[in-house]
């Protein structure tokens, strides 16, 4: 545990002299790393900044799964089994709203256009930001790997597993006074199908190229993803529409507006309607 400490530590490490120093490279120069592409917080402030770090994100998760859970250390006193289970919980909860998040904002905010029946989009950096999503949607599944292996050790009722995800989730959408309830919905279903899978002696397999339940896992998670991706990128497309939409409004009055002031100095000029007009108001 003490290695994998250590190698936790010179990876942030690592990543926090590169934001502050530019060590072991500057990579502002790229266009990957471009504001014009994409432009976050301190932490995400590019594209190219989230897809290293949901990389090594992704490499620590892994290696935690391969070599450390449930290998190092046993809690065997019944109260810090619950507070044990109860960050665990804090943590995937947290790890959901992170990526849904982060989903939301790169198909949002980034220049890139996720469309991929327009093969004009196809292009390296929409490839990169393909990958990267991919990347924050298998981090949450390893994470939901690691959790549900910690459930099956100390946790009491076998069910309880299948209750925290949706609280969990339901509590996060409250606390963020969120708009979009249709992902973290959806994110507490996937969690709880997941969670069923990975109890399932059906699809309990190895990591074999030639296992056909492979294959259904391969299904399982694409489409799970790209539901997340096609739901964020058509909301962008109807916000975009609904911008197109104003600015033709807008451009309309504008245009009417200036037809109008220039009927009204045709009008002023006209002497036949002054005089009409000065003769009506005699009368009234």
């Amino acid at each position: 545990m003490l290695y994998f400490s250590l190698l936790i530590l010179t990876t942030v490490s690592i990543r926090l002299l590169t934001y502050w120093f530019g060590f072991p490279d500057n990579y502002n120069d790229f266009y990957l790393f471009s504001d014009s592409l994409y432009k976050g917080g301190i932490i995400d402030k590019s594209l190219g900044d989230i897809f290293i770090n949901v990389s090594l994100l992704f490499w620590i998760l892994f290696f935690f799964i391969m070599n450390i859970q449930n290998k190092i250390f046993k809690l065997k006193k019944e109260y810090q089994q619950s507070i044990f289970l109860l960050l665990i919980s804090s943590l995937l909860a947290l790890m959901g709203y992170l990526s849904i998040l982060y989903i939301y904002k790169i198909v949002n905010i980034s220049t890139l256009e996720f469309d991929t029946t327009n093969t004009s989009n196809l292009t390296p950096f929409m490839i990169i930001g393909l990958g990267t999503l991919l990347l924050i949607f298998m981090n949450y599944v390893l994470a939901t790997i690691i959790y549900n292996k910690y459930f099956d050790t100390y946790a009491p009722n076998k069910y309880l597993k299948y209750y925290v995800p949706i609280i969990a989730i339901i509590v996060v959408y409250f606390l963020t006074n969120h708009t979009f309830f249709t992902p973290f919905l959806y994110g507490a279903i996937l969690t709880v199908v997941l969670i069923l899978f990975l109890n399932s002696k059906f699809l309990n397999s190895r990591f074999d190229f030639n296992s056909y339940k492979l294959v259904y896992w391969i299904i399982f998670l694409s489409l799970s993803c790209v539901l997340y991706i096609y739901h964020f990128e058509a909301e962008k497309e109807i916000q975009l529409r609904k911008k197109f939409a104003e600015r033709i409004i807008n451009f309309e009055n504008d245009k009417t507006i200036s037809v109008l002031a220039n009927l009204q100095g045709e009008l002023k000029k006209d002497s036949s309607l002054t005089q009409l007009n000065s003769i009506e108001l005699s009368k009234n």
